[in-house]
């Protein structure tokens, strides 16, 4: 069986537009690289999109319901409300 690992790089400086590197296996002593090379990924700097969703009505009802029902179901007055 293999194991899969995970890494998550965060790059906060916009002028970085790539990141070069090579894996190391300590447990054996043996190194990744990509065609005898570092690897080297682009970063792109595209603005991602991302559309505005229409939530739908009853939805944002539900939601407003069962947040009613956790908080005890409180009632307010007329004169409270406003």
């Amino acid at each position: 069986s293999r194991e899969t690992f995970c890494l998550t790089i965060e790059i906060q400086d916009p002028k970085i537009c790539a990141i070069e590197f090579v894996l190391k296996d300590e447990a054996r002593d043996k190194w990744f690289k990509l065609n005898g090379q570092n690897v080297h990924i682009d970063i792109p700097r595209d603005e991602i999109n991302i559309p505005n969703a229409s939530v739908p009505e009853d939805l944002v009802q539900v939601k407003a319901f069962i947040q009613w029902e956790l908080k005890g179901k409180k009632t307010y007055t007329l004169r409270a409300r406003k």
